[in-house]
């Protein structure tokens, strides 16, 4: 009896322990995958997108604002930056545990962040929806 093969992909971002990277850079095949500490872009760890396809944060590690009134300018303008540095590595940018409403995903998204998690999945989705009506999605952005 065979059984059907199912991709899954596993990764663990950059406060979840220590990376074994020396393991993964053995790897012929990689099953699953480390995310670079987004803070940390301008350093070494993150020079190699070979070893890091996405640089990731807790969204609270970075940014105090949680969607009501306006967005500290510095925040802002921190975000995007670390969001174009790690573009221009070719590395993509996952948030997490970010307050989980539409004005913050706007932000993000305004902000060039590829991947946002989120335990809302419907909301999001119809987020996304809506505001594909507004504007298309930005070039980065890949459908599976």
């Amino acid at each position: 009896m065979s059984h059907p093969f199912h991709p899954t992909t596993v990764g663990f971002g950059p406060d979840h322990g220590r990376h074994p990277i020396e393991e993964l850079e053995k790897e012929e095949a990689r099953y699953v995958f480390a995310d670079a500490d987004l803070r940390k872009i301008d350093s070494q760890e993150t020079a190699y997108p070979e070893k890091f396809t996405t640089a990731s944060c807790k969204y609270s590690n970075l940014i105090t604002w949680k969607g009501k009134g306006e967005i500290p300018e510095l925040e802002k303008a921190h975000l995007t930056a670390l969001v174009n540095k790690a573009h221009l590595s070719g590395t993509k940018v996952r948030l997490w545990a970010a307050p989980e409403n539409e004005t913050v995903w706007h932000f993000l998204r305004n902000c060039g962040v590829d991947l946002i998690n989120t335990d809302k999945l419907v909301a999001l989705k119809r987020f996304f929806i809506k505001d594909l009506q507004k504007q298309p999605l930005p070039a980065n952005f890949e459908s599976n």
